[in-house]
């Protein structure tokens, strides 16, 4: 740890580092030297630095400001080596950051799932009306979890089929609510006082005992419903908020109208929706362009 030691004390004197940032060079050096126990530092090449970082502290383990921090006290280190302590190359100095892993595209719901899932119910059970307008909504309007639990029975009075709602950061953005969730809603409304409890309650779906349906009350409900319907499918909130977005883009191509309706601050953001979008284009393409579809043996062979 010598060196370490006589590293932050240069630094201290000739860099004018603060304390916060002392520390966790300290910190960050003595983690690298403790995975490299019984090796002299100085004499790692470029390749066991740069998968330190990759294998040892990539996959996902730290976000991009923690590995930077990682990288940076590994430069700074190995660059005073070089510079002063006569080492003969500097192997940090091309260190690069590990990518970051591609998040799992996320799972959609087929059209065929999705009408056998919204199917109305022939019922007059007041709980499972609730549920299925909350499935429709959801798939309706791509809301998010936390959207929809918020709603109170007057964000969404009258048969408009646009409403103002408070999304994500408290922002407000528009929602679209077709004439299948307007229906759905229409009902449940007429039974919600089924479940109302006391006077004065705001919430637009209730539980049991009359109060909000809570974010996992809701993931439970669904989970329950879409399980008689869908059996072997493991449907959750934001499965039909994916399927909204994918069978949007799939029918319209157009990623600024779906990124408005999501409410996404950043193109990005939605833009993991054209990788679901390009899968369904390259099935299509496979199943129905001449030159895509194999060959068949026998033509091949006359």
């Amino acid at each position: 740890m010598n060196d370490i030691d006589d590293y932050l004390a240069w630094l201290r004197y000739e860099s004018g580092k603060s304390a916060q940032t002392l520390a966790t060079y300290r910190r960050l050096l003595r983690q690298f030297a403790d995975a490299h126990a019984g090796r002299e530092l100085h004499e790692l090449d470029s390749q066991t630095l740069q998968d330190y970082l990759r294998k040892t502290l990539g996959g996902g383990k730290y976000s991009p400001a923690t590995l930077n921090q990682h990288r940076a006290a590994l430069r700074g280190y190995y660059g005073w080596l070089h510079r002063l302590r006569g080492l003969p190359t500097d192997p940090a100095a091309t260190l690069k950051l590990p990518r970051k892993p591609r998040q799992p595209l996320p799972g959609v719901l087929t059209p065929e799932q999705i009408t056998t899932l919204l199917e109305a119910p022939a019922t007059d059970n007041p709980n499972l009306i609730r549920d299925h307008a909350i499935l429709e909504l959801f798939y309706s309007a791509g809301l998010r979890l936390a959207e929809l639990a918020t709603l109170n029975a007057r964000d969404l009075s009258g048969d408009s089929t646009h409403h103002i709602i408070r999304g994500k950061g408290g922002v407000e953005r528009l929602i679209f609510i077709g004439s299948k969730a307007r229906e759905a809603l229409a009902r449940w409304q007429a039974v919600r006082g089924q479940l109302l409890k006391k006077a004065g309650e705001t919430a637009l779906f209730l539980n049991k005992n009359g109060g909000r349906l809570t974010e996992r009350g809701i993931a439970l409900r669904l989970k329950a419903y879409a399980a008689e319907r869908l059996p072997g499918v493991n449907v959750h909130p934001h499965m039909l908020r994916h399927s909204f977005a994918t069978h949007l883009l799939q029918s319209s191509g157009d990623l600024r109208s779906v990124q408005e309706l999501l409410g996404h601050k950043n193109l990005a953001t939605t833009q993991i929706y054209t990788h679901l979008d390009y899968q369904h284009l390259a099935r299509e393409y496979d199943a129905k362009h001449p030159r895509a579809k194999k060959a068949n043996p026998k033509t091949e062979n006359e």
